[in-house]
């Protein structure tokens, strides 16, 4: 559901209900902001904050949902690369200093650059694994606290980025990869100068998806056997 759609629906329920934009914040776990940007038709938050602010409301939108799913692969990917820009955009939190970063700045131009340029077709073998995933756990253990890796995967191109807890981007890489049976290949050709030596790095993983929701993939990163755990949250 897109703006203004979206926003008029909200504010529609939430009267409905009777509920003011802060106890809505409160029901759906939703900042407070993002209720108001919503309702002002600013801004058209991820999918899965849509849910929960919908959830919250009472209000399941599944005949909307398999109506979009009948609009086609390029409106659908069009869609899922505005919502990655957004994404972005919050993880890089470009109304802080940290962005005036020329590095980063041209890091988050490349990519872009790239997915507008993507093959847009798709194919049986690799559809699950489309959309955006989240570091559950590696080698059996947890990010520190406030850390997260996100990983967003279109037809033909994935972006991985590393944030600290105050939302700044720390490191990033993305590149094209292929899928036969369980094996994933990847290669970086875009990465930030931290990553400098990763980049025309060819990874290699052995992945499995359960359910539509979690990812395991198993592999080599410089020669260190690694078993990575992620959650979908797209």
């Amino acid at each position: 559901m897109k703006q203004p759609e979206l926003g008029n629906k909200v504010l529609e329920l939430r009267q409905s209900l009777g509920l003011t934009q802060a106890e809505l914040a409160e029901r759906s776990n939703v900042s407070l902001r993002t209720i108001q940007r919503v309702e002002a038709l600013e801004v058209t938050p991820r999918g899965y904050t849509i849910k929960a602010i919908f959830e919250s409301l009472g209000y399941s939108p599944r005949q909307l949902a398999k109506k979009n799913a009948k609009t086609g692969t390029r409106t659908n990917w069009k869609k899922r690369i505005d919502d990655l820009f957004t994404h972005i955009r919050e993880l890089f939190n470009l109304k802080t200093n940290a962005m005036k970063k020329l590095s980063i700045l041209t890091f988050a131009v490349a990519l872009f650059a790239g997915l507008f340029f993507v093959n847009l077709s798709s194919n049986a073998q690799n559809a699950s694994i489309l959309g955006t995933w989240k570091l559950v756990e590696q080698n059996g253990k947890s990010l520190p606290k406030g850390y997260s890796q996100i990983k967003y995967i279109t037809p033909s191109r994935y972006i991985w980025t590393l944030t600290d807890a105050k939302g700044n981007i720390l490191n990033g890489a993305g590149g094209t990869y292929e899928i036969k049976g369980n094996t994933f290949k990847g290669r970086a050709d875009m990465v930030m100068p931290r990553m400098k030596n990763f980049y025309k790095y060819n990874t290699k993983w052995e992945i499995n998806i359960y359910n539509n929701k979690i990812l395991v993939q198993k592999g080599k990163m410089r020669d260190e056997e690694v078993v990575e755990v992620w959650e979908r949250i797209d």
